[in-house]
């Protein structure tokens, strides 16, 4: 493989990742569709003595790198459908998140919103930070039995403890969202929001663009106009094998439900 193509297909798993996160977090109704409608499916297949997934080797990159059994696959396709996500990556992404949701123990399977998995293999993770240093400084108190019970003394250690964990959980989770925001091109961000009100919740372009803005080196912003905003979803869409068609409507048997009040999140202006 040239580096040309290598580089391709780092740029291209970035823009897709940013694309699930932003997905998630502009439309989290797609992550609730999926664990309330596709999981129990993968739950099931479990059950039933099946193995619902299996990993492709040497997949290209715009095609699955996972599969299901037919039932499996099934719930996906209609999850899919229901949300305009049809490319097969996204799918094979679904597959997998079900799988890892799964995984997590019961008192938090399903429960985290956020996109678990990631194209990994060619993205480079934050190193994450040490727990020590959260856990040892400054030293945890002694016990000492002529003044305290034990029962009290491991309460107050176990508060001491849980605050630590608070603060070690903040830094990680900062981290992580630094990393996150990297962009492959500046306005990679914006579009990826643009694309995602435009194919996911169906607004049109002149919508999007009533609140969208686009911000300067200088951190000033000025509008963009509906020519703007639908050739920056053109472009980020083709970046990553998209398809934008544009279904009126709502998914059948679904509620309409709009989580951001027709804001463009991150990107809005004031009237």
């Amino acid at each position: 493989m040239t580096g040309g193509k290598t580089s391709t297909n780092i740029k291209t798993a970035r823009l897709r990742t940013l694309f699930l996160r932003t997905l998630a977090r502009v439309a989290p109704q797609t992550m609730l569709s999926l664990r309330d409608e596709v999981l129990p499916v993968y739950e099931s297949e479990v059950a039933n003595g099946r193995t619902p997934l299996r990993r492709r080797r040497g997949y290209p990159l715009d095609a699955a790198r996972w599969t299901g059994t037919p039932e499996l696959e099934a719930a996906v396709e209609r999850w899919a459908t229901d949300w305009g996500l049809g490319a097969p990556w996204v799918k094979s992404h679904a597959l997998r998140q079900v799988e890892m949701w799964a995984a997590l123990p019961d008192e938090v399977r399903g429960t985290s919103l956020r996109w678990l998995t990631s194209e990994t293999r060619t993205m480079r993770l934050p190193e994450p930070r040490k727990v020590a240093p959260f856990m040892m400084t400054p030293p945890l108190p002694p016990w000492w039995p002529v003044s305290q019970t034990w029962t009290a003394y491991r309460d107050m250690l176990r508060m001491v403890i849980d605050e630590r964990l608070h603060e070690y959980r903040l830094q990680v989770e900062a981290d992580y969202e630094k990393w996150e925001e990297q962009e492959v091109y500046p306005a990679a961000r914006r579009h990826m929001e643009w694309l995602v009100h435009y194919v996911v919740l169906r607004q049109k372009y002149d919508d999007i663009a009533e609140l969208a803005t686009r911000e300067y080196a200088t951190g000033s912003c000025a509008p963009v106009d509906r020519g703007g905003v639908k050739a920056g979803v053109k472009k980020a869409a083709d970046l990553i094998a998209l398809p934008r068609g544009h279904r009126r409507g709502r998914p059948r048997g679904r509620k309409t439900t709009n989580s951001t009040y027709n804001r463009v999140t991150g990107t809005s202006r004031q009237r």
